[in-house]
């Protein structure tokens, strides 16, 4: 495997060359690097940067993880890397390019677990921001002036779809709490159709920002050796579930504060509404037990 890296501000590793790397999604992850991944096995390696270890876990989607401070987070560093994944993703579809929101799902199986038909799902998830265009009239007579306003999203809701008469049965749901306590989960939904929102500790932080990775949603139930499971991660385009968290050119500090409610209600309805109103990222991943064993 030919491979030649870098690395940008200690965080995240870019890869070029026959290194079996799909894709990366864009962003800033507090204190963990960037995921890529592609369906392709290969053996366990450690790479060696100036700003850390970079490890590829031999999995059917490999993650490569790079810690600027190895020592400071190498427990739950390998906690994630510890769980075995499979499965194929089908399809996978990621609004800008995955920078505001990236999921990726994953089947996994304990060692304790005997029951083949017992397996379970592994989320990994990435939050960050996005800076869009916005042009737009200062005062009411004058031309329009090029802006920006950058925003991140406070609140949305991961919604899974099981097909064959799979299902998440509510006291097999694993993740109920955020490990790191910036963001607040609400299970709900029902068995088929199982959901969870997500929102910001305005606390710590007006915004989700971040990643976590191999988080265990649950185990499933399914009666057919197919599984095939949609997730698609959603916002409502509203000032309830997105934070305008910067802006430059669309307004001032003389402006009124009911004027900027309005030039931010505008820039929701002809910007973001029609590229985040069906989803903001999505995958089909399936399952085939005749496959796998």
């Amino acid at each position: 495997m030919v491979t030649e890296g870098k690395t940008n501000q200690g965080d995240t590793y870019e890869q070029n060359g026959n290194s079996g790397i799909d894709s990366m999604n864009g962003g800033e992850i507090n204190d963990e690097a960037k995921v890529a991944g592609k369906i392709n096995e290969a053996p366990s390696q450690k790479l060696k940067t100036k700003n850390g270890d970079i490890t590829q876990t031999n999995t059917f989607h490999h993650h490569y993880y790079l810690s600027p401070n190895p020592s400071s987070n190498s427990r739950e560093h390998e906690q994630e890397c510890s769980v075995s994944r499979f499965g194929r993703v089908v399809s996978k579809d990621h609004k800008y390019n995955g920078d505001l929101v990236s999921i990726d799902l994953a089947f996994f199986r304990e060692q304790k677990i005997d029951d083949n038909s017992k397996i379970g799902i592994v989320l990994t998830i990435y939050f960050g921001t996005i800076q869009e265009k916005f042009p737009c009239k200062k005062r009411l007579f004058e031309e329009k002036v090029d802006g920006w306003i950058r925003f991140g999203i406070k609140h949305g809701k991961l919604h899974l779809n099981f097909q064959n008469g799979a299902m998440m049965p509510a006291d097999e749901r694993l993740l109920h709490e955020d490990p790191k306590g910036d963001w607040i989960l609400s299970p709900t939904g029902i068995e088929e159709f199982p959901t969870w929102e997500f929102e910001a500790n305005q606390n710590k932080s007006k915004f989700l920002r971040g990643s976590r990775a191999n988080q265990k949603l649950g185990f499933i139930d399914f009666l057919n050796n197919d599984c095939v499971v949609d997730a698609s991660f959603k916002v409502c385009v509203n000032t309830i579930d997105l934070e305008v968290i910067e802006q430059d050119g669309v307004w001032n500090s003389e402006t009124k504060r009911t004027r900027i409610e309005t030039k931010i209600r505008l820039f929701f309805k002809k910007t973001l509404e029609l590229k985040l109103e069906d989803y903001v990222s999505k995958v089909r991943l399936r399952y085939d037990s005749a496959a796998i064993s």
